[in-house]
């Protein structure tokens, strides 16, 4: 996979190739003991055709097959722990890679979510700020008229008082 489309996945997809990688590690592992295993085996089964070398001809030409047998499982078993060798290191770089990368996503993705965090906490705070205003217009044109009524009501009193004041002299005079 290319580092482009590598950059298009996110970061549950970046974790699950890490571990898609990790188990195929593993696995390979768990092959090289395997063939380690096979390796002792196929020892042992030399062992045995050298006894029966031994008993079926003379020393000297068993020993010339068994250094044969040997010499060829040697080198087989070799090309294959320089095989499992090559494969792992492969593996492991491609794993440190993916795991670079995958670091790199999140990192971006972080300063990402951190910039829409800061739009978002500026766009709402220039909201309640047109909020706020707004209700302190609002509350100063309710003030007003509040205060606009009373002084009313209270002139509508005096002329009452005033009113009444007046009638009382008129009985009085009466």
């Amino acid at each position: 996979m290319n580092e482009k489309a590598m950059k298009r996945l996110g970061r549950s997809e970046l974790l699950q190739l890490l571990i898609e990688y990790t188990q195929e590690n593993e696995a390979m592992r768990e092959k090289m003991d395997a063939m380690s295993a096979e390796l002792d085996s196929v020892n042992n089964q030399l062992k045995v055709r050298t006894i029966a070398i031994e008993n079926a001809g003379s020393l000297a030409e068993a020993a010339i097959q068994v250094n044969g047998m040997i010499e060829a499982a040697q080198k087989t078993a070799n090309q294959y722990l320089e095989n499992i060798e090559r494969m792992q290191a492969e593996q492991e770089k491609t794993s440190a890679e993916r795991l670079r990368e995958t670091n790199k996503k999140c990192i971006e993705l972080e300063k990402e979510a951190k910039e829409r965090c800061r739009v978002m906490e500026a766009e709402t705070q220039r909201k309640c700020d047109e909020l706020f205003a707004a209700a302190e217009r609002e509350a100063g044109r309710n003030w007003h008229e509040l205060s606009e009524r009373l002084d009313r009501i209270s002139k509508e009193n005096e002329e009452l008082r005033s009113m009444l004041e007046t009638n009382k002299k008129r009985k009085w005079r009466l």
